[in-house]
């Protein structure tokens, strides 16, 4: 079946039409704006979204600006060709105490729309963010060029997001942006919300169970447009407000959405990549499909000459695990001689638990392993990350980025 291309595919397998950055579909352009929002981050998630970013060739620049009534922090994202410019900024949620006093800054206070209140904190927020110089002088590329701006971010970055498109609507730059926010609270009440239903171009996504997308109602804050709602995985057992919870939800839904099977990629190559391989009952059922799809993007994106086998995953027993790989995998050396490669890439995947400090910490290992057509290894890596800050198959995606063939 022919494999569509997709613009979000970047942040996967290093794909990237520019000149589809608005025809793209929702599932594409939700899943680059959770991963932008994710970046904004200053975690060790954030560090290899944007280390991943930079070496696809985008141009990462944190934009920081400084008032007595908020630190203002945003990622601005850009990747330029011939065809031209896409631009991505994506601000910062609560990270520090100064953040959680712009959230607790809950009195209403007028809006430049008569009659209308929003919420002081995040008003202050989104003030000091428009008079920064390098957003201004951003703000002045976007209207001179007539190119197009993403303002994103989750929780408090996504009620930020939405005051700062509301300035700029009023400025008359209302076409050039679009707003994707992620589990964000109110910022108004009733006629601040009559007043821009329907001039901002909003997409606001919930997933259910987030608390906070109804934290400010009973202040009389009032959300603009209807949500998008989410609905997270049974295995995912993290807080159901945590960007991590959204970005593993946009994941599955970007591809639910591809209608390209399986044997989508190279029919000849040097590398055959086996199966790979889950010890049984270590992951939920429902995340196979996704384990499988996820890791041949990446390896498509490391190396295009990658054949894959016609199942994504097979399952073995604990006992299999521990015995000489070369004895399960004789059925995929036979395939990659077929095939015409030289190398066959075994990949081995565990989620294990720890007992750290007092408590059980869940990671994600993966394994690769290189060999001959005669079972002889010729690499070997391993990586692994917590399960702490996001989903198993988030630490599958961060895990694969960091290893290369």
């Amino acid at each position: 079946m022919h494999k569509k291309i997709f613009i979000a595919l970047i942040f996967l397998a290093a794909l990237f039409n520019i000149n589809r950055a608005w025809a793209m579909s929702a599932e594409e352009r939700n899943l680059m704006c959770a991963f932008a929002s994710m970046a904004a981050y200053s975690s060790d998630v954030g560090t290899s979204i944007r280390d991943e970013l930079t070496a696809r060739g985008w141009m990462v620049e944190p934009i920081e600006a400084f008032s007595s009534k908020a630190d203002a922090k945003a990622l601005l994202l850009r990747r330029t060709t011939a065809e031209g410019r896409i631009n991505i900024l994506s601000i910062c949620g609560t990270e520090d105490q100064k953040d959680a006093e712009i959230d607790l800054r809950v009195k209403p206070m007028p809006f430049d729309v008569e009659g209308g209140l929003v919420h002081t904190g995040f008003n202050d927020y989104a003030a000091t963010l428009l008079d920064n110089d390098r957003f201004l002088a951003l703000i002045d590329e976007v209207e001179r060029s007539g190119e197009k701006l993403f303002l994103t971010g989750h929780s408090l970055g996504g009620a930020v997001a939405l005051l700062t498109a509301a300035r700029l609507t009023e400025r008359g730059l209302g076409d050039s942006i679009e707003v994707i926010t992620f589990g964000a609270p109110a910022v108004g009440d009733r006629y601040f919300v009559n007043y821009f239903d329907g001039r901002i171009n909003l997409t606001r996504i919930t997933v259910s169970g987030d608390p906070i997308k109804k934290s400010l109602r009973s202040l009389g804050y009032t959300h603009v447009g209807e949500a998008v709602k989410y609905v997270p995985a049974k295995s995912i057992a993290h807080f159901r407000h945590k960007m991590a919870v959204y970005l593993d939800c946009a994941l599955r839904n970007y591809y639910d959405a591809r209608s390209e099977d399986w044997s989508g990629g190279a029919t000849v190559g040097k590398i055959y990549a086996a199966p790979i391989r889950l010890v049984a009952g270590e992951f939920a059922r429902s995340d196979e499909k996704y384990i499988g799809l996820i890791a041949r993007d990446v390896l498509t994106a490391q190396n295009a000459g990658v054949v894959f086998a016609p199942t994504p995953v097979m399952l073995i027993e604990r006992e299999d695990y521990e015995d000489d790989f070369t004895d399960v995998a004789q059925e995929e050396f036979r395939a990659a001689r077929a095939a015409g490669c030289d190398r066959v890439l075994i990949q081995l995947i565990r989620l294990q638990t720890e007992r750290e400090a007092r408590r059980d910490v869940d990671r994600v290992t993966l394994e690769r392993i290189v060999c001959d057509l005669k079972g002889f290894p010729l690499s070997m890596q391993t990586s692994s990350m917590r399960t702490s800050e996001v989903t198993a198959l988030e630490a599958i995606l961060f895990a694969q980025w960091r290893s290369s063939l």
